[in-house]
């Protein structure tokens, strides 16, 4: 079980949280990163707790948002958040990108937080993007870049005996997480496994829609409402100098598969996306294409119960896995992305349970926001998201510091 150092918002030391039973740590890509656990002590809304990870010796901050007391019942029930809710504190009225990279953006989104509170390790071969964030936190917009510039970001805290020393948010092109050959099998390191096939839509075709375009007079001035959005008929064909011509993408191999059959042919399942900041008819054909590929297969995800792996090494979110299960026959040989990880830290031991998307880079859950099958007319969702490194911090050279270390 890890020591829970205990600090007030204004990261001043008040001694330790004493947990009465295990602490969970749940996680998850794009998503949440959570602590809960029993303590005898009543922390406050926004206290901190740091704490070293008992496998891979990093250090995590987490800030207390809920305290649970029952009438008659010893102790509460804390909830507490990683330490990167800083930045619902930040609010963005508008801020608007034009092929920039993620990295130029941070120091934009980050506010008043950067660089004193908050400092960045950003990929340089982060993607471009072109966009607007409008009227949200820092904490959204964060997750804005991180579907438009396609990276992930985690953050880094470092810590000596006085407590935090920095913090930093760490973007990586790729995505978080390695693939370090890691094999579960089952009966060895595996000792549960489910297939899940989800019931979302697979599809064969994809209308793309991008910004509405504003009614302005003669002047030029706006005149209140907007056209149609705009599409991608007017994108440029390589090699020619012709133009698109139509207002979705296509998969040919894909409508082979999964097309519905009609006579001697076969019909599109057909999609849509809505990109409402885009006023590129040749990006938004771009942003469908790539939204194409990733929709053309069933979406399935793998549930498994896993332990360390032979050398001691822990599972961590984001790393690419293979998995065999002997119990199958055929037998089941897969690769997969660690997309969400639950731990319970007990006195004793680490119980890990993991759940498992198809490899890519990126989660499943991406495009649910943005994605909708065609009813006939036009729906207004829109695509938004309400989910060179430096090696770690060693002053404790990769071990569970003692209360003593940090002088509690």
């Amino acid at each position: 079980m890890p020591t829970l150092f205990w600090f007030d918002r204004d990261d001043r030391r008040l001694g330790l949280l004493h947990p009465l039973g295990a602490v969970v740590h749940t996680e998850a890509l794009l998503e949440d990163d959570t602590i809960e656990f029993w303590c005898e002590e009543m922390p406050e809304k926004y206290d901190r707790i740091l704490w070293r990870d008992p496998q891979d010796g990093r250090w995590r901050e987490h800030v207390v948002v809920s305290v649970v007391e029952d009438m008659g019942i010893a102790g509460a029930k804390v909830i507490a958040r990683t330490s990167l809710c800083d930045f619902k504190a930040a609010y963005i009225e508008e801020l608007r990108f034009e092929q920039a990279k993620a990295y130029n953006a941070v120091p934009d989104v980050l506010g008043e937080l950067y660089p004193e509170r908050w400092g960045a390790i950003v990929a340089q071969d982060s993607g471009l993007m072109t966009g607007l964030i409008y009227h949200m936190n820092a904490l959204d917009a964060l997750h804005k870049l991180e579907i438009e510039g396609e990276v992930e970001f985690e953050p880094v805290i470092t810590a000596d005996a006085k407590g935090v020393r920095s913090r930093r948010v760490r973007m990586k092109s790729g995505g978080i997480g390695d693939d370090r050959g890691v094999r579960l099998v089952y009966g060895k390191n595996l000792t549960w496994c489910r297939r899940t096939l989800l019931d979302t839509e697979v599809f064969t075709a994809l209308y793309g829609w991008g910004m509405g375009m504003p009614l302005i007079d003669d002047n030029g001035d706006f005149t209140g409402g907007y056209m149609r959005r705009l599409t991608m008929e007017n994108a440029t064909v390589p090699g020619s100098e012709g133009t698109y011509n139509c207002k979705y993408v296509e998969d040919g191999d894909a409508l082979e598969r999964w097309g519905i059959k009609v006579g001697d042919t076969r019909v599109h399942r057909f999609g849509e996306v809505f990109y409402p900041d885009e006023t590129n008819p040749n990006l938004l054909k771009r942003k469908a294409e790539n939204a194409l590929q990733k929709l053309t297969q069933p979406r399935v995800v793998y549930e498994a119960n896993a332990c360390l792996v032979a050398d001691g090494e822990p599972i961590g979110l984001g790393d690419r896995v293979q998995i065999t299960d002997t119990t199958k026959s055929p037998v089941w040989e897969l690769k997969a992305r660690v997309i969400r990880r639950v731990r319970t830290m007990g006195v004793d031991a680490v119980e890990t349970l993991v759940d498992m998307g198809t490899v890519t880079w990126r989660t499943n859950a991406e495009l649910e926001v943005a994605l909708h099958p065609v009813t006939g007319t036009e729906n207004a969702g829109v695509p938004t998201v309400t989910s060179g490194a430096e090696p770690f911090d060693d002053t404790f050279g990769g071990v569970r510091p003692t209360a003593s270390e940090l002088g509690a």
